[in-house]
């Protein structure tokens, strides 16, 4: 069997097929997860490297297209130091950092968190944090926002949506979120960004929770003390949700966790037992052998009988 298995033996229109049915994130974990595709689409060999790499950019590319819209361009990406293994699969590292590589636990938690809606698309995420970033998360925040990414459901939509109309739109949110919107979008697309952070609009809160939502870093969420409370909790329900399906690794976080409250409390129960503290007992006061002197008073007279006797 030639390199790339049984994937090598696949027509181009047989696997476009396989990776639109397999859904975004198994798309996006791709070559994390099958060394058979990845050398079948991402690796071409040598005798027919151009064909084999118009064929994958223009694949990569037109699943971007599809998600994002026509805008979507490698700006900034010579820039980027990446794991990349050639220069062919530049369109699907632009993808699959846009792409959600993890699913979230079938039951809602909960907490019933917005971001649980768009934890499949991290551009709709991302978005809502940024829409509810200076507010309580309310029912009519989530009903603004749902409208917001029906009218608008990719950052094409956004780049080319009218100032005006998306600013009456966001109003009960607060004012200038339509020109965040605008630059959000627009950095979304280009390929110089890498990190949560380094898109407008995005700060602590969405970087947490893109983290747990979308990359699954639940663990590095419940670690994190200056994380948003509520992301944490989400962390601390999936943990629990993956340690009762079975995972060794929520398992042992879980074991560590109630082995840390249990010594917690046992230092606390240890300091109540502990007896307090004896004051150390003062001497007791010697006596007056005189009366106080005082002019004209029984001290003075007493004094003055006891020095002439």
């Amino acid at each position: 069997m030639p390199a790339g298995g049984i994937f090598a033996l696949l027509d181009d229109d047989v696997i476009e097929q396989v990776l639109i049915l397999a859904g975004p994130a198994a798309t996006a974990n791709l070559g994390l997860a099958s060394m058979g595709l990845m050398v079948r689409i991402l690796t071409p060999s040598s005798t027919c490297v151009s064909t084999a790499a118009m064929a994958a950019n223009s694949l990569w590319r037109a699943f971007a297209v599809a998600r994002w819209g026509h805008t979507v361009t490698l700006e900034g990406d010579e820039a980027i130091v990446d794991d990349r293994s050639n220069t062919y699969a530049r369109w699907y590292v632009y993808y699959r950092r846009r792409c959600s590589t993890w699913s979230i636990p079938s039951p809602p938690s909960p907490l019933g968190l917005v971001q649980e809606m768009y934890a499949s698309d991290p551009y709709k995420l991302l978005t809502s944090c940024i829409l509810c970033s200076r507010t309580s998360g309310g029912e009519l925040i989530r009903n603004v926002v749902g409208c917001f990414l029906d009218k608008y459901p990719t950052p094409t939509h956004v780049l080319e949506g009218d100032l005006d109309v998306m600013a009456e739109q966001l109003h009960p949110l607060g004012l200038n979120r339509e020109r965040t919107m605008k630059r959000f979008a627009a950095g979304f697309l280009k390929a110089s960004w890498a990190d949560v952070t380094d898109l407008h609009g995005c700060g602590a809160f969405a970087r947490s929770s893109h983290a747990v939502f979308c990359l699954g870093n639940w663990k590095g969420v419940l670690r994190d003390k200056t994380a948003d409370r509520n992301v944490r909790a989400y962390a601390g329900f999936c943990r629990r949700y993956l340690a009762e399906e079975g995972d060794c690794d929520a398992v042992a976080e879980e074991d560590d966790e109630q082995a840390a409250r249990a010594k917690i409390e046992q230092d606390r129960a240890q300091k109540r037992r502990k007896p307090p503290k004896l004051r150390r007992a003062l001497p007791p006061k010697r006596p007056r052998r005189f009366p106080r002197r005082g002019k004209g008073g029984h001290g003075e007279r007493c004094f003055n009988w006891m020095r002439n006797k």
